[in-house]
Formats: C-alpha cells, sequence, structure tokens
C-alpha cells in the first residue's frame, strides 16, 4: 500500500493491505493523504504530518505523541481515545471532529 502526499507523489510504501495499528513511528509524511482510511490502534508516535489530510479517517485509539499535525485536515474524523500528549495542533481544521473521550 503506498500513502501519496497531495501532488500524488509516493511518501511511504507500506507491506500490508490496512493500515490498522500500523507503526509510523518518526515518519515523515508531510502533505500525506490518509482521506477517508481506517487508522484505528495505529502509532504516529513523533512523527511529521504537518499539513496531512485525515478527513472523515478512522483514528480510534491512535497515538499521535509528540507529532507535528500543524495545519492537518482533522474534519469530520473519528479521534474517540485519542492520545495527543505533547502534539503539535497549530492551525488544524478540527471542525465535526469526534474528540470524546
Amino acid at each position: 500500500m503506498e500513502i501519496k502526499n497531495k501532488k500524488g507523489e509516493v511518501l511511504l510504501t507500506v507491506e500490508k493491505d490496512n493500515l490498522e495499528a500500523h507503526d509510523f513511528y518518526r515518519a515523515e509524511l508531510p502533505e500525506a493523504d490518509f482521506r477517508g482510511s481506517s487508522l484505528v490502534r495505529a502509532r504516529f508516535y513523533g512523527a511529521n504530518l504537518a499539513q496531512a489530510n485525515f478527513n472523515g479517517a478512522q483514528l480510534k485509539r491512535v497515538t499521535f505523541q509528540v507529532a507535528n499535525l500543524t495545519g492537518a485536515d482533522l474534519r469530520g474524523a473519528n479521534l474517540a481515545y485519542v492520545n495527543l500528549l505533547g502534539t503539535n495542533l497549530s492551525d488544524a481544521d478540527l471542525t465535526d471532529a469526534d474528540l470524546s473521550w
């Protein structure tokens, strides 16, 4: 599975069919396109996700601890039980996101 940016350039190739519970530890994924993806229990510890698109994504129980989500699009994303400790959410769009705990 290929993870691409807004321009369609491949940022990362993952050797499995889905991204649930995948470990993206310190991954460099600026402008990554995760629209509508299921990333339940994925780990983005220390990842660079600046300007990434998570619009409508399933992010329940994801770890974004100390990640960079500057300017990320999280509109309508399911962020229930997400770990955001130390995460940079400057200019991120959380419109209609589920932030329940």
